[in-house]
């Protein structure tokens, strides 16, 4: 280091000299102190200087990870979390890439906007309606409202309740891009890929038939979300040849017996199926018929109703599920489902 041979040489000259040199000498070493001090410790005026925190220092600011990403434990895996909101649909998915989504949103002021605070969630890449019922749309405008959206899907369908108009009121004051989905679409999420299967156009005078159904292969793993679809729409996807196959099904219409009808199980084959229920619905669900289907193929069932958030995780060639409680899905008694057979959700 050139400072040290300077020192050497000096200390040997003015060692020599008296008095002068001697006190020179000293100068010298203070100079090159101060000179050692400032090198190896940024004074504290020092734009370049690191902060010192004691540890435990609450006033610390933790340095963070882009907004849209979320941290995932598993890297390299898919996340998908069937979100316990009562009666009603919301999942949350979590690309390898930290990149989010969520498809519906159950119906308002049922926990949503908690739950996605809760693991992470700062802002959302994608936003997924995929019909306009209040159980559906609700939580999504308490989302446009709490958290940032970058883009809103729907399926164009229009509605006139005080809910969706909430919901195109929420998206223009989120300034949210808006994208309306048909057949043959793809819904891109960092990188995965979303295939639209349905609808065929945006209006539907059933606002259930209306609903975005949207298939997601990752690797060896596929994912069909359904929405609301019932048979009608089951049959319609079929006929058209759309490829169903999946590893993860989520039921269409809350488990109830006008949708999955055995013909399309036998096609999707689903190993797992989830199902969003509330726990004594007065609807019935998930119906005793629905079950017996999916029981007949070998199908393991969890809902939120008795399992709480179901949570699906992937590295694209196998996947584990992690239930909030333990629970047998089961349909009501017989007595329940007579009397509340004529009370299906519009």
């Amino acid at each position: 280091m050139q400072p040290f041979r300077l020192l050497s040489n000096f200390s040997s000259r003015w060692s020599r000299s008296g008095p002068a040199g001697k006190v020179i000498l000293v100068a010298l070493l203070v100079v090159l102190g101060l000179y050692i001090w400032q090198t190896i410790s940024p004074l504290p005026d020092d734009p370049t200087a690191p902060p010192t925190l004691a540890a435990g220092d609450s006033t610390a600011t933790p340095t963070r990870a882009s907004a849209t990403a979320v941290s995932n434990p598993m890297a390299d895996s898919l996340q998908v979390h069937f979100i316990d909101v009562g009666q009603g649909d919301a999942i949350l998915i979590v690309a390898p890439d930290g990149k989010t989504m969520l498809i519906d949103g159950g119906e308002s002021n049922t926990g949503v906007v908690e739950y996605l605070r809760s693991v992470g969630v700062q802002q959302l890449d994608l936003m997924v309606a995929t019909h306009p019922h209040a159980d559906h749309i609700g939580g999504l405008v308490d989302v446009l409202e709490e958290i940032p959206v970058a883009e809103v899907v729907t399926n164009g369908q229009m509605h006139t309740s005080r809910t969706y108009e909430r919901l195109l009121d929420g998206i223009a004051a989120a300034g949210a891009v808006y994208t309306e989905v048909k057949r043959g679409d793809r819904v891109q999420l960092g990188g995965l890929t979303f295939d639209v299967l349905h609808p065929t156009s945006g209006e539907d005078d059933d606002l259930n038939n209306s609903s975005v159904v949207l298939r997601l292969v990752y690797n060896q793993v596929a994912f069909l979300f359904t929405g609301d679809a019932e048979a009608q729409v089951e049959a319609d996807i079929l006929a058209a040849g759309q490829p169903v196959n999946a590893t993860i099904l989520k039921l269409g219409h809350h488990g109830s017996h006008t949708s999955s009808t055995a013909e399309f199980l036998a096609h999707v084959q689903p190993e797992v199926a989830v199902y969003s229920a509330e726990i004594g619905n007065s609807y019935g669900h998930p119906h005793a018929e629905t079950l017996a289907a999916l029981a007949k193929i070998g199908t393991q069932v969890y809902g939120t109703d008795v399992n709480g958030t179901v949570i699906v995780t992937s590295d694209g060639s196998t996947y584990t599920v992690d239930i909030a409680r333990q629970g047998q899905p089961k349909a009501p008694s017989t007595e329940t489902s007579q009397a509340t057979a004529e009370l299906q959700p519009a």
